[in-house]
């Protein structure tokens, strides 16, 4: 197969949308929910992925393959329809293999670590791109990228796609994180607009911590965000976006591992142990919350702010109305006590598609044109502009028919994308396992963040100097 010809025309510009009439409307077909199959009659992309040369060899030896999907199938209308368009493009059949989130890694591990070839597209969350590429699990994919391409995606994005000077995934979907806030309790405290600065969090927050029924207990906090200790991978990214706004990283290039044993890192522990314990507008069960647990402290009116994820964005809206809710971008260090300047900064996420080094020959091919696909102008639109997950083509977002058809777009651009960041840390999720506990307890003072954090570096010396 000849992926690398034409690349850039088969992958950003495409052919103009050609499929119409009965063949669309099988395609629709596909999609099991109604408002999603309206949505595809009303808008589609305006140009669709043109597949490799030598697809039709591969359509004589590998008639299906099977594909990972975090959950169910009902519930991706924009994995559906790319399914649906691959296989009509191709003559291929891709197969769903629908898969718990909460099973979905240690299921892949299983077969894999078995050196088993199918599924034979694999589904990878961005805290094991590392784990799956060095472990010998994924075939390179290097030939579906070149320089000039490169260029058309979100650059953070494409820096988690590679491992070692090597791309190993491609980039499926993702979300970004942001911060929201009720602006009728801004309006009734008198309060201007929305915090830019970590000072500004702190000092908005004591003014909206309020307890409103005068009976000495706190009604709404100033913030929430999750922290819970009980899912390592929540309180582990939740502390990011405080290093990251400190306009620093998580990953030591000299020591080509993470290091949390820095000033950036202490600041932020520190800064959010303050918000619950000296500045008292956190409550102390922010270490039991989820992403959802934090969401609905947000919906029920129990807290004025919130730092949680872009799909929040339209239950926020639901629940309040568009005129009560506003969105802000996480707040920059802005040198409070003694903080670095820093830089408005969205983590974002990253599941990406991988293809099974273990796969026969021609399923890997077919395995391969799924991740071409998909990560396509075509792909990536379909996921944006009609599930409102982030894709990862740049221009999607500056499209002005996108921003008018799709307003949701532009709020995700202004909020978050533009402020992406993104880092595939090698052994992210044992670090993330170990150091929970003990960041819960020092998030609620009971542990002290310098000693917390040697500890915990400490462990992660010893994982990469073994």
């Amino acid at each position: 197969m000849n992926f690398s010809k034409d690349l850039y025309h088969r992958i950003y510009e495409g052919k103009p949308w050609d499929i119409t009439g009965s063949d669309y409307e099988s395609l629709i077909s596909k999609v099991t929910k109604d408002k999603f199959k309206e949505k595809f009659r009303k808008y589609q992309p305006p140009v669709r992925w043109i597949p490799p040369e030598g697809y039709k060899e591969v359509a004589k030896h590998a008639s299906s393959f099977k594909f990972i999907n975090a959950g169910a199938l009902k519930d991706d209308p924009a994995t559906e329809m790319n399914a649906a368009i691959y296989e009509y493009l191709t003559g291929i059949k891709p197969v769903g293999v629908e898969t718990s989130s909460a099973v979905l890694h240690p299921k892949q591990v299983t077969f894999l670590s078995a050196k088993v070839g199918s599924p034979e597209v694999l589904y990878i969350d961005r805290m094991f791109i590392w784990d799956y590429a060095i472990a010998g699990w994924l075939e390179p994919l290097d030939d579906l990228f070149d320089s000039k391409l490169e260029k058309v995606y979100h650059p953070e994005v494409l820096s988690a796609c590679k491992i070692n000077g090597h791309y190993y995934v491609v980039p499926g979907i993702g979300k970004g994180m942001m911060c929201f806030y009720r602006k009728d309790l801004f309006e009734e405290q008198g309060i201007g607009g929305p915090p830019k600065t970590w000072e500004d969090l702190v000092e908005i927050g004591k003014n909206l911590t309020l307890d409103t029924d005068k009976d000495g207990n706190i009604d709404v906090w100033g913030w929430v965000q999750a922290f819970s200790s009980e899912d390592p991978r929540i309180l582990f990214e939740n502390l990011w976006s405080w290093i990251y706004s400190q306009g620093a990283r998580i990953l030591d290039p000299k020591l080509g591992y993470p290091n949390l044993n820095t000033p950036e890192a202490l600041n932020a522990l520190t800064f959010l142990a303050d918000l619950v314990n000296k500045h008292k507008i956190a409550s102390p069960g922010i270490t039991t919350y989820g992403d959802k647990p934090a969401l609905d402290q947000f919906l029920m009116g129990k807290a004025a702010m919130l730092g949680g994820w872009s799909w929040n964005w339209p239950r926020a809206v639901s629940t309040f109305g568009e005129d009560k809710v506003g969105i802000f971008p996480w707040p920059k260090s802005g040198g409070y006590m003694g903080t670095p300047e820093g830089e408005h900064a969205s983590i974002l996420d990253l599941d990406a598609w991988g293809v099974n080094a273990f796969a026969s020959k021609w399923q890997k091919y077919a395995a391969k044109m799924w991740c071409d696909m998909y990560r396509s102008y075509q792909g990536q639109w379909i996921e944006t502009c009609i599930e409102n997950n982030f894709g990862y083509i740049m221009d999607i977002y500056k499209d002005p028919e996108v921003q008018k058809n799709f307003p949701i777009v532009k709020v995700f651009l202004d909020y978050s994308f533009k402020y992406g960041v993104i880092e595939s840390l090698p052994r992210c999720a044992d670090i993330a396992h170990y150091s929970a506990g003990y960041l819960g307890a020092a998030v609620l003072g009971k542990a002290d963040p310098k000693k917390t954090l040697e500890k915990i570096q400490k462990f992660i010396d010893g994982i990469f100097k073994v």
